[in-house]
């Protein structure tokens, strides 16, 4: 089960069900188990001195536990592969390989906005050794890169031969020109379609200033604000016009108007 679950589940997935399928084998034991029919249901206990309910369908090979580990995050859980491995499974059912944590979840048929499945350009197969060759090389590349970055000796002499060495490989192999849509259609490993509708959005919004909705608390404070207003008493002061203290200013002086 755990060679299957390396050839399924990404590296990040697999870890996490590698520790599940460990305790499974050191920490979960059956304390009861009762058969209804097709229904196995039985009572598992792990390092967490809690008992967990899992019924197991034999026919279907479908389980579940009342942990909710595989719902919640897609990964069996101890206590499901116990159950498994009771009932003399070697490899996971598909059922418990979701897509999205496969190795392959991206190698599937594209489709066009009509529906027209675009076929994948054919690569020429890289057999194992010219693939270790690449690996090897661009390994040592940025290794010697990194080391003469700090040196402009040294960056001269790996820039001097990186050039003699692309002058000998271009009289042994001439470099094939691409245009940029074939580089696009080469790393897209499909064809560019010819023409592209952009439908506009249908929930356009017009230009002008987003105003805030007013609450309750804005309401209360504009009320405050009034209510002190109207309770706000005048102090007397002195007029710059006709020099007496009083409940006016200048724009309102009586005398002001009487001379007017």
């Amino acid at each position: 089960m755990e060679k299957h679950g390396s050839e399924l589940f990404t590296h990040e997935v697999f870890e996490e069900f590698q520790q599940e399928l460990l305790a499974a084998r050191e920490y979960c034991v059956f304390e009861s188990m009762q058969k209804d029919g097709d229904l196995k249901i039985m009572r598992v206990a792990d390092n967490s001195k809690k008992v967990r309910l899992v019924q197991l369908n034999t026919s279907t090979m479908f389980t579940s536990c009342s942990c909710m580990l595989f719902g919640t995050h897609g990964i069996p859980c101890r206590h499901i592969i116990h159950a498994l491995r009771s009932a003399k499974i070697d490899e996971l059912p598909s059922m418990y390989v979701l897509r999205r944590f496969r190795k392959d979840c991206k190698r599937e048929s594209v489709l066009s906005a009509d529906g027209i499945l675009l076929e994948e350009r054919a690569n020429s197969p890289v057999n194992p050794v010219l693939q270790k060759l690449i690996s090897d090389t661009s390994n040592k590349i940025e290794s010697l890169f990194v080391q003469a970055k700090n040196s402009l000796d040294a960056m001269q002499i790996l820039r001097d031969g990186v050039f003699a060495l692309g002058d000998r490989i271009s009289d042994m192999i001439p470099a094939k020109e691409l245009s940029r849509t074939k580089e696009f259609e080469d790393f897209l490993g499909c064809p560019i379609p010819m023409q592209v509708e952009i439908h506009p959005p249908n929930d356009i919004r017009s230009k002008g200033r987003i105003k805030r909705i007013k609450g309750h608390a804005d309401k209360g404070r504009q009320q405050n604000k009034n209510e002190q207003r109207k309770k706000k008493v005048l102090q007397p002061r002195r007029c710059s016009t006709c020099k007496k203290v009083g409940l006016h200013d200048r724009r309102t002086c009586p005398e002001k108007a009487n001379n007017q």
